[in-house]
């Protein structure tokens, strides 16, 4: 038996607990295309603010802030005027809506990435030579 190198321990219990949030927000649904759909726009927006050079500048002191115990209305501010629409902020709504899906649907997602990277690894550099 081959060992598995990626550690993906808690994936499942992360897409668990996204999806109980989401349900909790509001936004629960059953149509998994309109997720799919959303998914794409939010890697849509993520591509735009790196187009856009919409990075998340932060120096460690203004991070802190972020991540300190201030009230909620203090951070809705701060997340607002610092790390909204930035190309981080896109790559976790897109995170967010997979784990979402992934913990709606019951997806062990843990164990196909384990499958899917030990399969990719099996096909070779660039796939054959493609050029990305």
């Amino acid at each position: 038996m081959i060992e598995k190198p990626y550690k993906v321990e808690g994936l499942n219990q992360l897409s668990e607990q996204v999806n109980t949030f989401v349900t909790s927000i509001g936004f629960d649904n059953a149509d998994v295309p309109l997720r799919i759909a959303l998914i794409h726009s939010e890697i849509s927006e993520a591509f735009e603010a790196y187009r856009k050079d919409k990075l998340f500048k932060l120096d460690k002191s203004q991070k802190n802030v972020l991540e300190g115990w201030v009230r909620d209305d203090e951070f809705k501010i701060e997340f607002e005027a610092k790390c909204k629409d930035t190309f981080e902020d896109e790559i976790a709504d897109s995170i967010i809506r997979l784990f979402d899906l992934c913990g709606k649907m019951g997806i062990d997602i843990e164990y196909h990435i384990q499958q899917k990277m030990r399969y990719n690894g099996t096909r070779g550099h660039k796939y054959g030579g493609k050029k990305f």
